[in-house]
């Protein structure tokens, strides 16, 4: 069943109309919405890489940037961001959406094209070797050993598509293992910060199965994963900027 969505920031609101196989705007998609407001400038070219609902391409848009490029690996995704888009008014010539793994759609013509990249990773990790093909949107939050597969992606590559002055909106979890993060961070990029911290209780997708990883990649390596209080499992949620080298 298609779900309708109000979605609210600042001054601007956005009418959503997501499909079962896409993802609504969680936690994680409303507190990057609040630094996008205060990061997307009159003019700028956008380039997000997971579009979901489109919800902060949309955004983007509203607070004045010239145009959005949008990058899904779910054909839904992309087509469910396009109707997003025009049924809040935006002319379809300033949005160019496109079914890409990663960055495989984007040509190397495009590289420093934009002044802002954005990305709302997953975060859920492969278990076992098996990968099978999206049978729910739960699906399409799988990215990988430890979750970071398109994390890795945006920290390792998105720089190369920044003009000059560009600048990166991320998000990391304690359930990636922060040390990894730092470090590409501190490598790809010429300066960083974490812009807020926020502890997030794990949703639903995030099943026995996968506690179960994490407390072994946490055995293995010493970083805390998740953890629990007042009766409630936390993760830490990093929200990121960066400048490329």
């Amino acid at each position: 069943m298609v779900s309708d969505v109000m979605f609210s920031v600042a001054d601007h609101s956005i009418s959503l109309r997501v499909p079962p196989m896409v993802w609504s705007p969680t936690g994680f998609a409303r507190t990057m919405a609040e630094h996008l407001v205060s990061v997307v400038r009159p003019g700028d070219r956008v380039l997000e890489l997971g579009l979901g609902s489109g919800v902060l391409s949309i955004l983007a848009a509203k607070l004045g940037a010239e145009s959005v490029t949008g990058l899904d690996i779910n054909p839904q995704a992309v087509a469910t961001a396009r109707d997003n888009w025009q049924a809040n008014g935006l002319a379809p010539e300033m949005a160019d959406f496109r079914e890409s793994d990663l960055f495989d759609a984007m040509g190397s013509e495009e590289f420093g094209r934009f002044d802002l990249v954005i990305s709302n990773p997953p975060v859920l990790p492969v278990i076992g070797d098996e990968v099978q093909p999206p049978q729910s949107r739960f699906d399409f939050e799988v990215s990988g050993r430890d979750g970071r597969r398109l994390l890795d992606a945006v920290l390792r590559g998105g720089g190369r598509y920044l003009a000059p002055g560009g600048c990166l909106l991320t998000i990391a979890t304690s359930l990636q293992g922060w040390q990894e993060t730092e470090d590409l961070l501190a490598t790809h990029w010429r300066q960083w910060e974490v812009r807020q911290t926020v502890s997030m209780e794990l949703t639903e997708e995030c099943t026995p199965s996968y506690m179960a990883y994490w407390r072994q990649r946490e055995s293995e390596g010493g970083q805390q994963r998740f953890y629990l209080r007042e009766g409630l499992a936390l993760h830490d949620v990093w929200f990121l900027s960066a400048r490329s080298v």
